[in-house]
């Protein structure tokens, strides 16, 4: 029986995508690196200084990173802030 979560074939319609990752047990950074790797040309970045709600543990950096438009071409990046 088919997983009705499991979108990874769906995934590359979303796009650009940034994925906003702070340290958190129950949604880790391994993951949110799982779907970067699907998603062609996604930005990861990681927020040093959060954990489960990044935008309100570190409000300059979250808002700074989800405004910030991506390169037209950019390739597949992983940063931390």
């Amino acid at each position: 029986m088919p997983d009705p979560f499991d979108h990874r074939e769906t995934l590359d319609a979303l796009r650009p995508t940034a994925l906003v990752v702070g340290h958190d047990v129950v949604c880790a950074v391994r993951w949110a690196d799982e779907l970067h790797k699907l998603l062609h040309g996604s930005r990861l970045l990681l927020l040093e200084r959060s954990r489960h709600v990044g935008h309100v543990e570190d409000p300059e950096s979250s808002t700074r990173e989800l405004t910030a438009s991506p390169p037209p071409s950019s390739p597949t990046t992983g940063r931390h802030l």
